[in-house]
C-alpha cells in the first residue's frame, strides 16, 4: 500500500501544499515459515524548513494458538532545510555536526485473541527513547504506551483504545468503526490524535484498491486550517477470489458412469456387547450383635435385619421400593398391649428426633397400617411445623420371591462379624461376533477384552458359525472382579497373507460403587453416636 496525504494549514504563508506526507507499507501475514509474519513501513513528513523519515522492519510470530508477539525495528531521521531559514547563524552549535541525523527506533507488542470477535493488544513504541535533536542532549522520545481492543461481528468492526504521548499527563484516546464487504471495499469513521477522520477503500479489480482519507482538526490546531487529504493506492497478495457460478449441465447430457473394478475385502470380522458399562455395588457389613441377646432371639432375626439383602439399587434406607400411603389417620392412637423396653425405646427415638428432627419412614404390612398411623402421629408430635415429617409406605417388589425373601431366617451359622458382598449390574455381558466378508467363513478369531495400559484381561477364541455369541462375567483371567476403569474390546484373526488384522475396537466402562454399613443389633433402642439423617422403621407381624 502506498499513500499521500495534503494538510491544508491556514497558517502556512506559502501555500497548504508544503505540508506533505508519503508512506509505504508492505505487510505479509501467510507467506513466511515457522509462522512467522513481515511488516515494512517507510513514511516521509515534510515541511518548507524540516523533513522526518521513519523507515521500519517488523517481525511477529503467533505463539500458544491466541498468542501473537511482535518486534519492531527501524532508523527514525530528522533534518532542517537550512536554505530555507531567515536571521540563521551556521555557526551556530547545534548544526555543528550537521543538519541531519539518523536515530535507531525500537518497539515490541503482543496480542491476544480470547474470542475469535475479541482482539486485545498492546504496544510500545520508542523503547530506546531516541533523540528528536541534532546535539547529543537530553531531548529524547519518551516510550509510547498504546492499549487497544477490536470487537468484529462479521462485516462490523469496532476498535477503541488509548496512548500516552509526549507531553501529556493523560492517554489521548482513539477509537474507529469499520465497515467491511470483501467485494466492494470498506470505511472508516474514527478519532484519533485530537482530529476525527473519515478513511475509505474501493475495490478496483482483482487484488487492486484505492483509497481516500480526510481528517479535520479539533485540538490545537481546530480552526486554523480546513483538514487534510489522504488517497492510497492498494495492491493485495493472494485476495481470496470468489467462487464462480456453476452452470446446470443440458437435459440431454449424458453422464460418465465408468465400470467399477471389483474391490478385494480381506477378511474381517467385528464385535458388539450388549452392554458396555458396568455398576460393580460392593457392601461391607460390619455385624455388632449385643452379648445379652441369645442365640434363640437372634435366630428369629431375618435376612433384612442382619444385612443379608443388598440395598444399593434403589432407595438407600431399604432393600425393596417404597409405595407411600397418601390416607392419613391422625386421629390413631396406641390401644394393644406393648412391652415396657418397647415403649422405653419410643420414648427414646422421640427424644431424639425432639433434639434433632429428622425424617422418619415407616413401613409397614396391611395387617399392621393402624399401628403405623398411630407411631407416626406419636412421632409427628414432637416434629411439630418443622420441614421434617413422618410418612407410612408399604413394601413393593417385583415378585413373591423377592417378599418372601424378607422375612426368612437366617442360620447362625451364616452370621459373620464383618462380610463383603459384591454384585454387579448386569451380572454378565453377551459380545456378538459377526464376520463383515464372506471370505472369513471358517477362520479362527479370537475375542480380546485389555485395560487401559494394553493387558489381556479377558480372550476367547473360535471358527464356530457365525455369528455367535460370547458371555462374560466382568472377571478377569486371575478370577478376579475387574477394577473400575475404561476397557476395550476388539476382535483379532490373520487375513490370507498371515497377517494379524483388528476390528475396530470399542469402550466398555466399569463403574464401582463402595458401602460402608454397620449394624449393630441390640435388645433396647440406643441413639446414634453420630445422630442420624434419615430414621427408617419397619413394622413385622
Amino acid at each position: 500500500e502506498v499513500g499521500f496525504k495534503i494538510f491544508h494549514l491556514g497558517f502556512a504563508d506559502q501555500g497548504s501544499t508544503l505540508f506533505t506526507s508519503g508512506y509505504a507499507l508492505l505487510n505479509l501475514p501467510r507467506l513466511l515459515p515457522l509462522k512467522l509474519a513481515l511488516g515494512v513501513q517507510s513514511q516521509l513528513f515534510s515541511t518548507p524548513i524540516y523533513r522526518e523519515v521513519d523507515m521500519r522492519l517488523t517481525l511477529s510470530r503467533q505463539i500458544f494458538g491466541r498468542i501473537s508477539l511482535g518486534f519492531g525495528a527501524g532508523f527514525r531521521g530528522i533534518s532542517f532545510q537550512t536554505d530555507s531559514f531567515d536571521l540563521i547563524d551556521l555557526d551556530d552549535p547545534v548544526f555543528a555536526n550537521g543538519s541531519s541525523r539518523w536515530q535507531p527506533d525500537l518497539s515490541a507488542g503482543v496480542t491476544l485473541m480470547p474470542f475469535s470477535q475479541i482482539i486485545i493488544g498492546v504496544g510500545v513504541r520508542h523503547l530506546n527513547r531516541p533523540s528528536v535533536s541534532l546535539i547529543d542532549d537530553s531531548i529524547k522520545l519518551d516510550p509510547t504506551i498504546t492499549i487497544a481492543m477490536a470487537f468484529n461481528f462479521g462485516s462490523l468492526a469496532f476498535h477503541s483504545g488509548g496512548s500516552t504521548l509526549q507531553d501529556r499527563t493523560s492517554p489521548s484516546p482513539r477509537g474507529f468503526l469499520q465497515l467491511h464487504n470483501a467485494s466492494v471495499g470498506m470505511i472508516q469513521l474514527g478519532y484519533e490524535d485530537d482530529a476525527a477522520w473519515l478513511r475509505s477503500r474501493l475495490h478496483i479489480t482483482g487484488p487492486i484498491s484505492i483509497g481516500y482519507g480526510f481528517s479535520y482538526p479539533l485540538g490545537d490546531l481546530q480552526g486554523s486550517g480546513s483538514g487534510s487529504h489522504e488517497t492510497s493506492l492498494v495492491y493485495e497478495f493472494g485476495r481470496l477470489r470468489s467462487i464462480p457460478d456453476l452452470g446446470t449441465p443440458p437435459r440431454d447430457w449424458i453422464p460418465f458412469l465408468p465400470k467399477m473394478s471389483r474391490i478385494d475385502v480381506a477378511s474381517q470380522f467385528a464385535a458388539l456387547a450388549d452392554s458396555e458399562a458396568v455398576d460393580i455395588f460392593e457392601k461391607i457389613l460390619v455385624r455388632e450383635i449385643d452379648e445379652e441377646i441369645d442365640s434363640k432371639t437372634l435366630a428369629k432375626l431375618s435376612v433384612f435385619d442382619l444385612g443379608f439383602l443388598d440395598s444399593s439399587f434403589v432407595e438407600k434406607t431399604f432393600p425393596f421400593e417404597l409405595q407411600q400411603i397418601s390416607i392419613f389417620d391422625t386421629t390413631a392412637e396406641f390401644t394393644g398391649q406393648y412391652s415396657t423396653s418397647y415403649r422405653s425405646s419410643l420414648a427414646r427415638l422421640r427424644s431424639d428426633l425432639a433434639a434433632n428432627p429428622v425424617d422418619v419412614i415407616l413401613v409397614a404390612p396391611e395387617t399392621e397400617q393402624h399401628r403405623a398411623m398411630a407411631l407416626g402421629n406419636y412421632l409427628q408430635e414432637v416434629l411439630g411445623t418443622t420441614e421434617t415429617q413422618v410418612t407410612i409406605n408399604r413394601a413393593r417388589f417385583l415378585s413373591r420371591v423377592d417378599s418372601l425373601k424378607l422375612t426368612r431366617n437366617v442360620d447362625l451359622l451364616e452370621i459373620k462379624p464383618t462380610e463383603a458382598l459384591i454384585l454387579l449390574r448386569p451380572s454378565t455381558v453377551t459380545f456378538t461376533v459377526f464376520l463383515i466378508a464372506s471370505e472369513s467363513y471358517g477362520k479362527t478369531w479370537t475375542l480380546v477384552v485389555e485395560n487401559a495400559e494394553g493387558r489381556r484381561i479377558f480372550t476367547h477364541s473360535g471358527e464356530s458359525k457365525i455369528p455367535t455369541e460370547v458371555a462374560w462375567d466382568w472377571h478377569d483371567s486371575t478370577g478376579e472382579v475387574i477394577a473400575p476403569g475404561f476397557y476395550r474390546y476388539y476382535v483379532e484373526w490373520r487375513d490370507r497373507n498371515d497377517r494379524i488384522r483388528r476390528s475396530p475396537a470399542r469402550k466398555l466402562y466399569a463403574r464401582k460403587l463402595q458401602r460402608n454399613i454397620h449394624i449393630k443389633i441390640v435388645r433396647k433402642y440406643e441413639s446414634p453416636e453420630k445422630g442420624a439423617n434419615k430414621i427408617g422403621i419397619i413394622l413385622n407381624k
